[in-house]
């Protein structure tokens, strides 16, 4: 099997819809400190913290900048790095139970990934920071950075490697493939934005409440969708450049 930007694509779209209930279940433990902690945050604060997209008097789209004190804004953007990549690290064994075509199971996601919950954390940060501070050096090393180090975290959690062996593992991986990946990155976000550019304009009219709710769901959505496609991206990468199976990424678990 070849790796393709399009079949992982397909493949993480239609793991993330048929085991959805469990995996959002799982966001909510993994997503449960940063949200309280964004809300107590928001509430030290005279203004709103949350960027937004809303309809204006006039029907027209507009973003509303994220506001609040840099230091609340810097500390929730952490817990979130911190919260997507442990998410990542805990959907990689689903991922494999569900392409091998078995019952995902929360107690086992729980279980597995969550155990290698420091080196993912630390993983997270270092790449989060890294492909941050190269974003700041005109954009393309930051790029290069997340094409390269994209499957670090799946790669930390079964591979139960440390930070520099991870990095490094991450980028033999991606080597030969990083513009598919990059091609990835590309139309998830295009997509983002359409969607939620549409959901915006359909919902709006309906007030701010079911607005919300929405746009929630679908951030929730997205974020799984973002975990899942790094789990499957690593699986098809290990098969097609070193001929691992399904069942061996499964039992390096145990």
């Amino acid at each position: 099997m070849q790796f393709s930007a399009g079949r992982v694509l397909s493949r993480s779209f239609t793991v993330t819809i048929q085991n959805f209930v469990t995996f959002f279940v799982l966001a909510l433990i993994v997503s449960a400190p940063v949200i309280v902690v964004g809300h107590l945050l928001k509430a030290d604060d005279s203004v709103g913290m949350d960027p937004g997209v809303r309809l204006d008097e006039y029907g027209e789209l507009v973003v509303t900048e994220a506001k609040g004190s840099p230091a609340s804004q810097g500390i929730v953007m952490l817990l979130n790095m911190i919260a997507q990549g442990v998410l990542a690290g805990a959907l990689a064994f689903g991922v494999f139970q569900a392409l091998r075509g078995q019952r995902v199971s929360l107690g086992a996601c729980l279980s597995r990934g969550f155990a290698r919950l420091l080196p993912i954390v630390v993983i997270s940060l270092v790449t989060g920071v890294g492909v941050m501070l190269g974003m700041l050096l005109l954009i393309v090393p930051g790029i290069m950075l997340a094409c390269a180090w994209y499957v670090a975290v799946p790669v930390t959690a079964v591979e139960r490697l440390g930070v520099g062996a991870a990095l490094t593992r991450s980028q033999d991986l991606t080597r030969g493939y990083r513009w598919s990946i990059f091609g990835m990155f590309m139309l998830l976000i295009v997509l983002m934005l359409l969607v939620m550019t549409v959901l915006v304009g359909l919902f709006s009219a309906m007030g701010s409440l079911p607005a919300a709710i929405i746009s929630g769901l679908v951030g929730v959505f997205l974020g799984l969708y973002g975990g899942v496609l790094g789990a499957v991206a690593y699986h098809d990468l290990r098969i097609t450049k070193e001929g691992a199976t399904t069942d061996e990424l499964v039992k390096a678990f145990e």
